[in-house]
């Protein structure tokens, strides 16, 4: 099965292999810090429902062309597999599809770190 998120506004959709849709929007505020961009809004609902296998995420906007994810999005997304498909459009029909490993060919995943190493709680003062 599949399970597809769907967000509105900076618009996506994620297919996982439950069959599933979420859907979320934007989550704007005066000062950007908490805002939460839907494409991370839909991730953190389809993970609260147990989640953890996304098959593609699709996004919609209003724009000249093809709505990429941002680059939080982005790393949010890799962090579950780097072959989810991303599906980019526009209000217009303009579509673009990528892999989430070629959109981010560079990143940083847990792949890199060594769990035996870290502390739960490590803290680091620099001065």
């Amino acid at each position: 099965m599949r399970t597809l998120l769907s967000v509105q506004g900076g618009c996506g959709a994620a297919p996982c292999k439950s069959c599933k849709v979420y859907s979320a929007g934007n989550l704007k505020n005066a000062s950007p810090g908490p805002s939460i961009c839907a494409k991370s809004a839909a991730v953190a609902k389809a993970l609260s429902e147990g989640e953890r296998d996304f098959e593609a995420l699709a996004i919609v906007g209003e724009a000249e062309g093809p709505v990429s994810p941002c680059g939080v999005c982005q790393q949010t997304l890799i962090e579950f597999g780097e072959d989810t498909k991303v599906i980019m459009a526009n209000v217009k029909g303009d579509v673009c599809v990528a892999t989430d490993a070629e959109l981010l060919p560079a990143a940083f995943t847990g792949k890199y770190i060594d769990a035996k190493k870290l502390q739960p709680h490590s803290y680091f003062l620099i001065k």
